[in-house]
């Protein structure tokens, strides 16, 4: 599970919005926009983790 201190997310979002120009949209406010990215990247990560332990497996049995 991804975790992030409440702080250092305002922070990151506060830097976003003034020195990168992220804007909130109509829909969505500069904090879901952040925190739906990261939410992705910690997934992708957590399914990549995944794939590269059941690999190992794999070559386990498969050199038994």
């Amino acid at each position: 599970m991804f975790r992030i201190n409440t702080t250092t997310l305002l922070s990151l979002c506060n830097d976003l919005e003034t020195h990168y120009r992220l804007k909130s949209s109509r829909r969505m406010n500069v904090i879901e926009k952040v925190t739906m990215f990261l939410y992705t990247i910690a997934i992708r990560h957590q399914i990549g983790k995944c794939m590269r332990d059941f690999n190992i497996q794999v070559k386990l049995l498969v050199d038994v």
